[in-house]
């Protein structure tokens, strides 16, 4: 198994040293997992719930970190380095030269917030009609971030839904299944990713993120590139429901799961 969405003390919301998330990732059976901690360089947006901060003052301790990490595990647990880049598409200078840094093996494009907006978890919604118009935005700007070919995958496709029920408000995507198509049909005719993020199944609204009509979907219209991530923050949740996205793959018809080197995807049988 492959868990290529990981956190770290490298994240400003990460609890766990990247040792200690390597070791619990083994005891759960992982072969092969990518840091991917938060890099907001990108998103002037506020509030994020904490200080973006900027990854070229920490990138040499963070390729440090890993390097010394893979060494710990050698053997035992495959180590990639990546980074979760939010908000590519307000700001496509900076996104491009993040991206091109040397020592990146993986870039994950992240909505957590829309164009000017706080991120969803931090949005009072008020009303069914506000959530709905809040999706499709958010889905137009997954579709720029698609377009931007500055990411491998496309993660989390869904975040927002699990703030609005938080709040009392439960939607789901097909709201905007057009919209949903079109995205999709964008990830594959650019050769992007997908992630299927297995995070959701620690949280209320118990599904993964994308949801499974929306990973057959992408299977269904010639998708291939697709990750499984547990978005773990800390050593209980690293590759927590990593098994379960794996059976998930399988029902939606994908016989291969992909992780990356050097911003190369290589396929592994499962």
């Amino acid at each position: 198994m492959t868990d290529f969405h990981l956190h770290s003390t490298f994240s400003p919301d990460g609890r766990s040293s990247m040792a200690d998330m390597a070791r619990a990732e083994t005891e759960r059976g992982i072969k092969h997992i990518c840091f991917t901690d938060h890099v907001e360089n990108c998103n002037a947006s506020e509030p994020l719930g904490f200080e973006p901060g900027d990854f070229y003052e920490i990138r040499e301790a963070y390729f440090a970190s890993i390097a010394e990490t893979r060494e710990m595990f050698r053997g035992r647990l495959d180590i990639s380095a990546g980074i979760e880049l939010g908000g590519i598409n307000h700001d496509l200078e900076t996104a491009a030269a993040i991206t091109a840094l040397d020592g990146l093996d993986f870039v994950i494009g992240s909505v957590h917030n829309n164009r000017g907006k706080a991120d969803f978890y931090f949005i009072p919604y008020e009303s069914r009609e506000e959530c709905s118009e809040l999706l499709r935005d958010y889905l137009l700007e997954n579709i720029e971030i698609a377009k931007s070919g500055l990411c491998d995958v496309v993660a989390h496709i869904g975040y927002p839904l699990n703030c609005m029920l938080a709040r009392g408000f439960e939607l789901d995507l097909s709201v905007h299944t057009d919209t949903v198509r079109e995205l999709v049909s964008e990830l594959v005719d650019r050769g992007v990713g997908m992630e299927l993020n297995v995070s959701g199944f620690r949280r209320k609204i118990n599904d993964s993120e994308p949801s499974m009509w929306i990973l057959k979907l992408y299977r269904e219209l010639g998708g291939e590139i697709i990750t499984v991530g547990s978005d773990g923050h800390d050593v209980s949740q690293a590759g927590l429901f990593v098994d379960r996205g794996f059976s998930m793959l399988r029902e939606a018809g994908f016989k291969y799961v992909t992780v990356f080197e050097k911003r190369k995807p290589r396929f592994i049988k499962i």
